[in-house]
């Protein structure tokens, strides 16, 4: 015997819910969805005689691809079978957006997916020895400091210096400074022009045409000024993916620094190609010294490059 819809007496696409009662999928559609939103506070069997609380077998019976949907459904906060203690909560982290079921009461949060902590309170990230005012208060101060740089950035007259982070400010002269804050103290160097840090002896060099009033700025590939639509490819490739850019291959000396996706930031031995790490890379490149007549002064260089690398 066909089933038969209680609200339009069709025979057509009828299912049984839950509750035993049978309605047509066109029904329970109109009667549960609003504006394509599930009204979940009405969601109960519609013969007045039942009123059961529904679950969500019974949307798997009328929804088409409900799995698919299902994760659309989580963003509107549905979720069946919480306690009274409960809620569905999105992470505050804007790239990672997972959601999860955790305390209603609960002040602080700790994304299972990203690691990141929040405080439920004032949506800021957790701010130990802080109550949510202060931590209001900084995050406004941070704010404001973000689009003052920014406005500094886009200035012609204001540039920040690289070693102090003091915005200097030029009327005139050209685009070779000397930072005179009282933390670099008239001994450190940029460019005015793209406020790269710079050596006193690279006054001339960073410029195009050893112009540093009007010449375009250089790039420094391997230790070398290059204009920006000159950059030769590096003569060595990198060991692993064969990446030549100088741009995401960096060589130094020994070692070549590759910042390919493949890579993302590996450290090379030019020499042998082997792949480096924290633990060998000092006594690695100190055997090749050895091998090399033994130039003490070598030793010096290399333990700089290993500073610089290795934290």
């Amino acid at each position: 015997m066909n089933k038969m819809c209680q609200i339009c007496y069709d025979l057509q696409n009828v299912v049984t819910i839950e509750c035993g009662h049978n309605y047509c999928k066109n029904c329970l559609n109109n009667i549960f969805f609003k504006n394509e939103l599930l009204d979940l506070e009405n969601f109960i069997c519609p013969l007045e005689n039942c009123k059961r609380k529904l679950t969500d077998k019974t949307l798997k019976l009328f929804i088409e691809d409900y799995e698919k949907k299902y994760e659309t459904f989580l963003q509107q906060g549905i979720i069946f079978g919480l306690n009274e203690n409960e809620k569905l909560i999105t992470c505050l982290n804007i790239n990672c957006n997972s959601q999860f079921v955790i305390w209603k009461e609960a002040e602080t949060l700790k994304c299972q997916n990203c690691k990141l902590e929040f405080c439920l309170r004032c949506k800021l990230a957790k701010h130990e020895g802080q109550n949510c005012i202060q931590a209001l208060r900084l995050n406004q101060v941070m704010k404001t400091r973000v689009d003052f740089l920014k406005s500094v950035k886009n200035s012609q007259a204001q540039q920040i210096c690289p070693h102090c982070l003091y915005v200097i400010e030029r009327n005139k002269g050209c685009n070779f400074m000397t930072c005179q804050s009282k933390s670099c103290n008239s001994k450190k160097y940029f460019c005015f022009q793209c406020g790269v840090a710079l050596e006193n002896s690279e006054s001339k060099s960073h410029y195009k045409d050893e112009n540093s009033f009007h010449g375009q700025c250089k790039i420094k590939i391997n230790g070398i000024w290059v204009e920006k639509d000159k950059i030769p490819n590096n003569d060595i490739p990198c060991p692993k993916c064969q990446c030549q850019d100088p741009l995401k291959s960096k060589i130094e000396r020994n070692l070549l620094i590759c910042k390919s996706e493949q890579c993302i930031d590996k450290i090379y031995c030019i020499i042998c190609q082997f792949e480096l790490n924290d633990k060998i890379i000092l006594k690695h490149l100190e055997n090749h010294v050895k091998k090399s007549d033994g130039k003490k002064k070598s030793r010096f260089g290399i333990f700089d490059l290993f500073k610089k690398y290795i934290k």
